[in-house]
């Protein structure tokens, strides 16, 4: 922590004079002001606080008088009292550079926003916990139970995104959720609780457009398209050899996913393509068709 004197003067200061250099006070001052931080008993000195709970400041040539330490609103310590310059008693003010901060803790809670039914599935939404306790937010925890207050964990998502959709849920099932926050100390608390039924009978998404096909080498050609489903749980393709007709599937790809590499075809040859997008209610009507030709030798 390095100080820095704002300013001197020669108005002496009446008080107890005590040999000790501003940081000593600050020690014990901050300790008291932030018990959150604190890693020894009240009234002890914080070992994680300088050295043993101690900075010492060399400002004047000695017999140096602190009276009074306060801790800025951007957690800047600044220490005022009286200094030894050559002959004189001078006013001292310190302020020290380093930031007031304690040892990381495990973040707050997140707000779960939203809980929403769909087929078979719940949807969830949830915001970042308002304090990540010092340390990032490394993930969540989802928890659900079958009754208000019995959620037990369900899963841990990867990555830091605050959605998730439990598509194990029963239609007709009520289910309670609430989310946690992870950060290297650990675990934080629970959010607050919502609940959500899964319910409906299936339809059929909508259908797939826009779909091209491009020649990228003399064996493959990359598919794209755009999904306009909301319900769909993946896409299937099709291709033939003259575009009207012999149409058979040649892959499928999960929900979402709107591209495709078609891989290992013969050099100089025209293939045409078709997508729909499925669920358990079925297929949706076909895509428009693309055709491209694989490139030659």
């Amino acid at each position: 922590m390095r100080p820095v004197v704002l300013s001197e003067g020669t108005q002496g200061l009446p008080g107890i004079r005590v040999r000790v250099a501003f940081a000593f006070v600050v020690a014990v001052c901050v300790f008291a002001a932030i018990p959150s931080a604190a890693v020894a008993a009240p009234g002890d000195l914080d070992p994680g606080f300088g050295s043993g709970g101690k900075v010492t400041t060399a400002i004047g040539a000695g017999h140096d008088v602190a009276y009074a330490v306060a801790v800025q609103a951007d957690g800047k310590i600044v220490a005022a009292g009286e200094c030894v310059i050559g002959s004189n008693g001078v006013f001292c003010l310190a302020r020290y550079e380093g930031t007031l901060t304690g040892p990381a803790t495990v973040p707050g809670a997140p707000a779960l926003n939203t809980a929403a039914g769909g087929i078979s599935s719940v949807a969830l939404g949830w915001s970042a916990p308002v304090s990540d306790g010092g340390s990032a937010v490394t993930g969540y925890r989802v928890y659900r139970g079958t009754s208000a207050g019995a959620e037990t964990l369900l899963v841990a998502p990867a990555g830091t995104g605050t959605s998730y959709t439990d598509a194990t849920a029963v239609n007709g099932t009520t289910y309670f959720f609430k989310v946690s926050a992870v950060n290297a100390v650990g675990e934080g608390g629970l959010s607050n609780e919502l609940s959500a039924t899964p319910a409906g009978t299936p339809t059929v998404p909508s259908a797939p457009s826009g779909l091209t096909a491009t020649a990228l080498s003399r064996s493959r050609i990359g598919l794209a398209w755009t999904d306009n489903a909301a319900n769909e749980t993946g896409f299937r393709i099709e291709r033939s050899f003259d575009g009207s007709s012999d149409w058979r599937q040649i892959s499928t790809v999960a929900a979402n996913v709107t591209t495709h590499m078609h891989a290992r075809q013969r050099p100089l040859t025209t293939f045409f393509y078709r997508v729909c997008a499925t669920n358990a209610a079925g297929g949706s009507t076909y895509s428009n068709v693309a055709s491209a030709t694989t490139l030659g030798w």
